[in-house]
């Protein structure tokens, strides 16, 4: 049986807490063989709340990167995010999903 989480929120999300190193070291310890770092983006947290997402999301790429890099072979890492209330802007959700990519 594979266990996997496959929502999880590090320091760049509001309610999260954990950098992406310590989220992959929780999730080898816990045996988990995947792990889905999804963080928040949302329009309705703040008119630039989207924008405030993207600066963190991409100063926090090189960080992302090494981690992956560290646990290549213990866990997998996957790339997502969570868009709070999408439909409320549709052009702006393609942007924002075609602006990196995501697995």
């Amino acid at each position: 049986m594979k266990f996997m989480d496959l929502h999880v929120h590090s320091n760049i999300s509001f309610d999260g807490k954990n950098s992406y190193m310590e989220i992959a070291a929780a999730a080898v310890k816990q045996g988990l063989e995947t792990v889905a770092i999804t963080d928040h983006c949302d329009f309705y947290q703040t008119p630039s709340g989207y924008k405030q997402y993207l600066e963190r999301y991409a100063s926090s790429l090189t960080q992302l990167a090494i981690m992956q890099g560290v646990y290549d072979k213990s866990v997998s890492i996957l790339r997502g995010i969570e868009i709070g209330n999408p439909q409320t802007m549709p052009d702006l959700t393609n942007e924002i999903l075609s602006t990196y990519q995501y697995d």
